[in-house]
């Protein structure tokens, strides 16, 4: 197989264009989140919690979940995954393979962008590559962005692929 080709900015791009098709239904809404550093035995622990409602059969339905891991952003992608994988198994084929941010400032005022580099699997091969960045005043939020933009997107194709096999049948 060949390897996957690298395609920066089209999640953002293809999302758009989901979102303006008339009926679109996000799969998800966020209702929000929370990320707590703090020191535990002289390790850093970072908790995060996701409150998320999920469309499902017509509805929204509440989620609420909360992950421990080693840094801020790996906690961050836990938790949405532990929250939106039991309705989207489709997201366990989504990886991140590298994680980049720099600081600007303009003025007074600092920024972060974060850059995150996925692979989606397909079938056990890396089907598809590509990068997607967002920038805000907190590497946190930044990296939210990111990750849900990538997760709608990913949720969405599963959706109307759904859609179109009880269509086929």
């Amino acid at each position: 197989m060949d390897e996957a080709t690298m395609t920066v900015g089209k999640i953002a791009r293809e999302l758009e264009i989901l979102r303006a098709k008339p009926g679109y239904i996000a799969p998800f809404r966020v209702i929000g989140r929370k990320v707590i550093d703090q020191v535990m035995e002289g390790v850093n622990v970072y908790d995060a919690t996701f409150s998320v409602e999920v469309y499902k059969d017509g509805y929204y339905v509440r989620v609420v979940e909360v992950a421990s891991d080693e840094g801020p952003l790996d906690s961050l992608h836990s938790v949405i995954k532990k929250a939106l994988q039991p309705f989207f198994p489709c997201i366990e084929n989504v990886q991140i393979e590298n994680f980049y941010s720099h600081g600007f400032t303009e003025g007074l005022k600092g920024q972060v962008e974060v850059i995150l580099h996925f692979v989606l699997w397909k079938n056990g091969y890396p089907w598809e590559k590509f990068s997607e960045s967002c920038r805000s005043v907190s590497i946190v939020t930044a990296t939210e962005c990111v990750l849900l933009r990538v997760y709608e997107y990913v949720c969405s194709l599963s959706i109307q692929t759904h859609s179109q096999e009880k269509q086929e049948k």
